[in-house]
């Protein structure tokens, strides 16, 4: 919705620690592809895909529907 930053999908998680049932986190991403976002950006994620911002140049103001697979 607002602000700018550059976001990574797919690629190997790094140093990786389970949150919750199904919440994988880590400290980054190693390879994947770059998304330079920017306010009206639109991007989908698949389920299960990783993704992390590597980089925010302005505060980033984000709406996010997540869909379980039920």
């Amino acid at each position: 919705m607002d602000g700018e930053a550059t976001l990574v999908t797919g690629g190997t998680v790094l140093g990786t620690r389970v949150d919750a049932p199904g919440e994988i986190r880590g400290t980054g991403l190693q390879g994947g592809e770059s998304h330079h976002l920017v306010k009206g950006s639109v991007i989908v994620i698949p389920a299960g895909l990783p993704h992390w911002y590597k980089e925010v140049l302005k505060p980033v103001a984000y709406y996010s529907v997540n869909v379980d697979k039920k």
